[in-house]
C-alpha cells in the first residue's frame, strides 16, 4: 500500500485516533515565527491539525495554503474549515508538482519521514517557496523514540524513521541550507531552516 492509500484509508478515523496538544503546537508556531499577516504553506496537511492555529496567528490578514497527496484527508480537512476565508486547499504531491507561490513560513508537522526524496524537496521548497528571511519548519509533538515507534507500527510503506538530530541537521546544512534551530526532547522533534 503507497502513501497516498493508505491515509485515504485512515482519513475517516484519523482525527479519532490521534491526539492534539494545543500548547505543543503554540510552541512549534513560536519557533517557526509565524504571525499575523504571515502567509503559510502547510505541507502534508492530513485533516487540517494545524489550520485552526494558523488562523489564530495569521489572522483575517493573513493566508494558509493547505497541501496535500491525499484526497481523503483533505475532504475531512475540508468538512471541517471550508468557512475560514484566508485558507485554500490544494489536491498535490509537494515532491513531483510544482507551487509557484513564495510563502512567509513553510510547516511540515508530522510528514516528513513520509517523503520519498527528502533532501531535494527541502532543497526546493527553501530555494523556489520560501520568501527570504523566512522558515520552513519541520516538527513533530512527540520525541523521535516515539514517532520512530508509532511508524514501526503503522508505517506503509516502509518509511524511514526521524535519524538523531544532530545527524539530520548535518544533512540539511551539506546540501546548502541554514538550519538556526532544532530541538529534539521528550516533546518534540523540530528543525527550523532559514531562507
Amino acid at each position: 500500500m503507497n502513501n497516498v492509500e493508505y491515509f485515504n484509508t485512515v482519513a475517516p478515523t484519523w482525527d479519532k485516533t490521534n491526539k492534539i496538544n494545543g500548547n505543543r503546537i503554540y510552541h512549534i508556531l513560536d519557533v517557526a515565527e509565524v504571525q499575523a499577516g504571515d502567509s503559510v504553506l502547510d505541507v502534508g496537511t492530513g485533516t487540517g491539525v494545524l489550520i485552526p492555529f494558523l488562523e489564530n496567528r495569521v489572522g483575517k490578514s493573513g493566508h494558509i495554503e493547505a497541501v496535500d497527496l491525499s484526497d481523503g484527508m483533505l475532504n475531512v480537512a475540508r468538512g471541517k474549515y471550508s468557512d475560514y476565508s484566508n485558507l485554500d486547499f490544494r489536491l498535490l504531491d509537494v515532491e513531483s508538482d510544482t507551487i509557484y507561490s513564495q510563502f512567509d513560513h513553510i510547516m511540515m508537522y508530522c510528514m516528513f519521514p513520509h517523503l520519498q526524496n527528502p533532501m531535494e524537496t527541502l532543497c526546493w521548497l527553501v530555494n523556489v517557496n520560501l520568501r527570504p528571511g523566512g522558515t520552513l519548519v519541520i516538527a513533530h509533538a512527540e520525541s523521535r523514540h516515539a514517532i520512530n515507534h508509532i511508524h514501526d507500527r503503522h508505517s506503509p510503506d516502509g518509511t524511514d524513521d526521524l535519524v538523531e538530530i544532530e545527524y539530520f541537521v548535518s544533512l540539511i546544512r551539506e546540501h546548502g541550507m541554514t538550519v538556526d534551530y532544532y530541538e529534539d526532547s521528550d516533546k518534540y522533534y523540530i528543525v527550523r531552516i532559514r531562507a
